[in-house]
């Protein structure tokens, strides 16, 4: 047995549905970029930045209020993995006051994980490259 449900009702619980579901797309492809224009990942109680440009990787540790922190003392390695399951490692160099770089780098990769050396710590993030790839708004 079906419930009868007037037109009044049907429209609104349409309108339910069709907002619910803008809400959990937005929330599935927001994107936090950082203050050099890339992805930005939490890792307590730092923020790792990654961006690209020029087929190099650009990779920036920022403290809790995403800014940008000096890379004296810091050290950055990171591992590409490629969508046929291999891997490899790449070194990053300093870059400018704050930054790394990773020159030479093919746009072939599925993912990028960024390892930054602060003291005797080790602070990483993971990147899917297709989240690299989103122009600044």
């Amino acid at each position: 047995m079906f419930l009868k449900i007037n037109r009044e009702t049907k429209i609104i619980l349409i309108w339910l549905i069709v907002a619910v579901s803008f809400l959990y797309a937005d929330h599935i492809y927001q994107v936090t970029l950082g203050p050099h224009g890339g992805l930005v990942k939490a890792v307590k109680p730092f923020h790792i930045e990654l961006r690209t440009a020029n087929h190099s990787l650009f990779a920036y540790l920022l403290d809790a209020d995403k800014k940008a922190l000096p890379n004296i003392g810091l050290h950055c390695d990171g591992r590409i993995q490629y969508p046929d399951g291999t891997s490899s490692y790449i070194k990053f160099i300093p870059f400018e006051k704050e930054g790394f770089i990773a020159q030479a780098i093919s746009n072939t990769y599925s993912s990028c994980e960024i390892i930054m050396y602060l003291r005797n710590r080790s602070i990483k993030a993971s990147f899917d490259n297709n989240q690299l790839f989103v122009s600044k708004k």
